[in-house]
């Protein structure tokens, strides 16, 4: 398979010819007397915990010159090591790692080389990624262990024989692994599950712009290219075209390219969604990467979507649905106790200098309101109406990165729409706690009208203790203050789903997701008003 771009990176490791068998840093941009084979390797891997990063060889302002003459197999890492062995055999010449290709103590090499970090992994022959290791002092090409394995026949068939094997899938950080059955279906999605790789933040960018990874997983080696995946044992999987999962509102496969994946002929701005539920939740040594680690798939989205601007991880186009988002309870991040301490925390502001509308601002962020479906009530993408005008925004980015991080200044946006207190549309009987702690104003024929979720941690720990109103954590006082903005409008009739057949991407469920027709909106029922 081809390469797909043309692009060169402005460093890469030489790892040798026949004139030069040492290895060595090549700088191949502006200029350059060296003369290199256009096809190179990209290595992902995790650099580990404070204490190992310190170990890791870095390419620094005062070592330039001499690593672009020789660098000795003891100035590498053990990860560095087997990626380059990794790249011999397979006769690839130069690697791209970004310890040794980014100028670790220049602010200004690091924003121009993560500006354009998503070309290079696109624009690799190859990707290795070195899943079982969790930290760049420890190698991925070592002995693997050794599972029991069964030979089987069929009760029912006795020519139908084979051989399986019993093995941990528990994930890398389980502080209590107990034996048990895992649901995960691929041999790369059990590696996927037991891997601290797959959890870190720029990972996340570095799967989704490669177009060829090979996998060294825990128990074996996996291929992939675009959206086909072969492992060591055999086994092969095509990833189903449709690539978001309507049940859950995230993406089906995290290992889908951003090129296929605008392929599959989704929404743009719901595959949008389902990308960041799947990013937003990913670790990161420094948080302030959140916005230049989302930059190169957005920079995919923007070609894609043209004209349209990116705010703080939202696009204008799209801002009537995804500012309507929510939180959630999460052991992992300390969250407000009440309104008050909630106010507090985003007049503060955030490490990422995200505005508060924004869902970078909460790490505890969960999910966009306004997916494909939900409670069977019409959400097609296109029939969603915007019902506020947007009057102006600023946000200022950090640097040369258009879509990197943000200065610590008031990023805004101002609108114009319907305004309502939260305290006159509660006055109305009917409200009741549901059983995830959010309150809804239900009409038994309709739905509910009104559902409000609130994003703080007494709410949550109280919930099931009772159902008085205000919840816990806000006073009266607090309730007079409250506004809510009439964000977008949508059909109230429900969605016809066909009784059989209800898969995602099927013909059927698409067209009764993209109808044409247009249902009347919950603003002309009397009960709203």
């Amino acid at each position: 398979m081809p390469k797909t771009t043309t692009f060169t990176p402005t460093r890469l490791l030489d790892l040798g010819s026949a004139s030069h068998t040492g290895i060595r840093l090549a700088i191949t941009q502006p200029t350059s007397s060296i003369t290199l084979p256009t096809d190179y390797a990209a290595l992902s891997y995790c650099w580990g915990p404070p204490e190992d990063a310190l170990k890791q060889p870095k390419l620094l302002t005062s070592n330039i010159t001499s690593l672009c003459q020789n660098i000795s197999n003891d100035q590498l890492s053990p990860v560095m090591r087997d990626a380059i062995t990794v790249c011999r055999d397979l006769g690839i010449r130069c690697i791209w790692i970004d310890a040794l290709c980014i100028i670790q103590d220049s602010k200004t090499d690091w924003e121009q080389q993560s500006q354009v970090m998503s070309q290079v992994y696109e624009g690799a022959y190859l990707t290795v990624c070195a899943m079982s290791s969790p930290s760049c002092l420890q190698p991925f090409l070592a002995s693997r262990p050794v599972w029991s394995e069964y030979r089987y026949t069929s009760p029912i068939n006795l020519n139908l024989t084979g051989t399986f094997r019993f093995r941990p899938v528990s994930g890398y950080d389980d502080p209590d692994p107990k034996p048990h059955l895992t649901l995960k279906k691929t041999p790369l999605e059990q590696d996927l599950a037991a891997s601290r790789w797959n959890e870190r933040g720029w990972v996340f960018q570095e799967k989704s712009m490669s177009p060829r990874k090979l996998y060294f997983g825990q128990s074996m080696l996996h291929l992939q290219v675009d959206r086909t995946i072969l492992s060591e044992n055999g086994h092969r999987t095509e990833l189903e075209p449709h690539a978001l999962d309507i049940n859950t509102n995230t993406l089906s496969d995290t290992t889908i390219p951003v090129g296929p994946l605008l392929r599959t002929g989704q929404h743009p701005y719901e595959l949008w969604h389902a990308m960041v539920v799947n990013f937003a939740h990913l670790r990161w040594t420094d948080v302030r990467d959140v916005f230049p680690g989302l930059s190169g798939p957005a920079a995919r989205f923007q070609q894609t979507l043209q004209t349209d601007t990116y705010l703080a991880g939202h696009w204008v186009g799209d801002l009537h649905s995804s500012l309507i988002w929510t939180t959630s309870q999460r052991s992992d991040v300390k969250c407000s106790f009440s309104l008050s301490e909630l106010l507090g925390d985003v007049q503060s502001g955030n490490a990422l200098h995200a505005p508060s509308w924004s869902w970078a601002s909460r790490p505890e962020f969960f999910r966009f309101v306004l997916s494909i479906l939900d409670q069977r009530r019409c959400r097609v993408r296109t029939h969603l109406r915007r019902e506020f005008e947007l009057l102006g925004s600023s946000v200022e980015v950090d640097g040369i990165n258009p879509l990197g991080r943000l200065q610590d200044a008031p990023n805004s946006l101002r609108l114009s729409g319907k305004v309502i207190g939260l305290a006159d549309i509660t006055a109305r009987p009917g409200w009741r706690l549901r059983e995830n702690a959010e309150w809804e104003c239900a009409n038994i024929e309709r739905g509910y009208l009104v559902l409000v979720s609130c994003d703080w941690e007494a709410q949550r720990k109280g919930y099931g203790s009772g159902t008085e109103w205000p919840p816990q954590g806000v006073t009266e006082e607090d309730m007079g203050r409250m506004r809510l903005l009439l964000a977008s409008s949508c059909c109230s009739d429900a969605v016809k789903l066909p009784e059989e057949g209800w898969e995602p991407g099927t013909a059927k469920v698409i067209n009764a997701l993209n109808r044409l027709d247009y249902g009347e909106t919950f603003l002309g029922d009397p009960e709203f008003q």
